[in-house]
């Protein structure tokens, strides 16, 4: 029973840490804590560029599979796909 009480306690303690945070509030209440602009880019950025990764994980899974016709389901789909997420990262990167 000790050991199921010290894992609540440590939980306990990590929840404090995790605290809800809702951004458009923060940005709200200390506009100079976090420009908006610069957040929705980052929050866009990094949602297409996981998009694009993504859809070149399944192209290659799909190019592992088959032997597709498709230009963008094979070897040149493979460089594009990951081509749009290293310029999506690259410009989240210039954004800041």
């Amino acid at each position: 029973m000790d050991t199921l009480e010290a894992y609540n306690a440590t939980f306990a303690r990590l929840m404090v840490l995790f605290v809800t945070f809702a951004v458009i509030d923060q940005m709200r209440q200390e506009p100079e804590l976090l420009h908006f602009g610069l957040w929705v880019s980052t929050v866009a950025c990094i949602s297409g560029s996981l998009l694009f990764s993504f859809i070149g994980a399944l192209m290659a899974i799909v190019n592992t599979a088959a032997t597709p016709i498709e230009t963008l389901a094979g070897r040149l789909g493979l460089f594009l796909w990951n081509a749009f997420s290293s310029k999506l990262q690259h410009y989240n990167l210039l954004n800041h």
